[in-house]
């Protein structure tokens, strides 16, 4: 939670680069679909450095190929709170809101992420997509 980041204190330099390599190695084993192991080492880079954002977002990745969709929401929420600048989870999640059928949740989360960018003409798409099929008011 965000409390607890606040108490954290931030992973060295030494830390973030451990992490950096391990999402890179669980990278590799994500793209040729080894997606328990990219899970195991996905989740070493989270216990090495807190911080590293991008560790979140892939092993939220993982969840969300294995079709878990609230373990991957959790850990695309755990990204945004280290790094809530970044769009790509902004969009992964509201891809998977859409798969669950929650279409107000999407749609609060790509608002969410056009008031950090308005320049995102796909997840602009998305909105007006959900609104032609009366997903949203």
């Amino acid at each position: 939670s965000k409390s607890d980041n606040e108490i954290r204190p931030a992973s060295s330099e030494q830390q973030l680069a451990m992490a950096r390599e391990l999402v890179a190695a669980g990278d590799k084993e994500f793209q040729t679909s080894n997606l328990v192991d990219a899970q195991i080492i996905y989740g070493k880079a989270i216990k090495t450095a807190w911080d590293y954002a991008p560790a979140y977002s892939a092993l939220g990745n993982v969840y969300e190929q294995l079709k878990q969709y609230p373990k991957a929401i959790e850990l695309y929420e755990q990204a945004l709170s280290v790094n809530p600048e970044d769009l790509e989870t902004y969009k992964r999640m509201g891809c998977i809101y859409e798969k669950m059928e929650e279409y107000q949740n999407a749609l609060e989360v790509y608002s969410k992420s056009l008031k950090k960018n308005s320049q995102q003409p796909d997840i602009v798409e998305s909105i007006k997509i959900l609104r032609e099929k009366g997903r949203i008011k």
